[in-house]
């Protein structure tokens, strides 16, 4: 889990809504690696991500239920 900086905790197994409003699954953090696997369920694919640019650029706006 970590914190980005407008205060959404991030956690793995959970589901949010992007920046641009994709739908995507937390699949795995990896602190020492800083970086994340993501399946974007909006567009049917695997991404990555690096744990310190999400929380800089609070790049998920909200968990969805």
């Amino acid at each position: 889990m970590f914190e980005q900086i407008n205060g959404l905790k991030i956690e793995e197994g959970s589901t949010y809504r992007s920046h641009v409003g994709d739908l995507v699954k937390i699949l795995s953090i990896d602190q020492k690696s800083n970086q994340m696997k993501v399946y974007n369920i909006s567009e049917s694919c695997h991404t990555w991500h690096r744990i310190d640019s999400a929380i800089k650029d609070n790049k998920f706006k909200d968990k969805v239920a």
